[in-house]
């Protein structure tokens, strides 16, 4: 399953990006997070980031990050968030 996510990944709509993928979580195989519009990330976005790499890896389901170059790329590089998913630019 492909969720697509807004321009940011912020404080602001941290909790509209975590319902929007519980509500998907138990009926999707898999997962591939769409944050290639996305433009900004702060540590909120990175906490989130973190806390779905959690419940997955639970579960056991595949995630990948598809990511366009730019600061969401660079944010994921130096919280080292790209080792833990799997990240594929476009």
């Amino acid at each position: 399953m492909v969720i697509e996510q807004m321009e940011k990944l912020t404080a602001l709509n941290q909790q509209e990006f975590r319902s929007r993928v519980e509500a998907v979580l138990d009926s999707a195989e898999s997962f591939e997070l769409d944050l290639r519009k996305c433009s900004l990330m702060d540590s909120a976005g990175v906490a989130c980031l973190v806390t779905l790499h959690r419940k997955l890896k639970k579960t056991g389901k595949p995630f990948a990050l598809l990511v366009s170059s730019g600061q969401v790329e660079e944010t994921l590089v130096l919280t080292k968030l790209n080792r833990l998913y799997e990240v594929r630019l476009s």
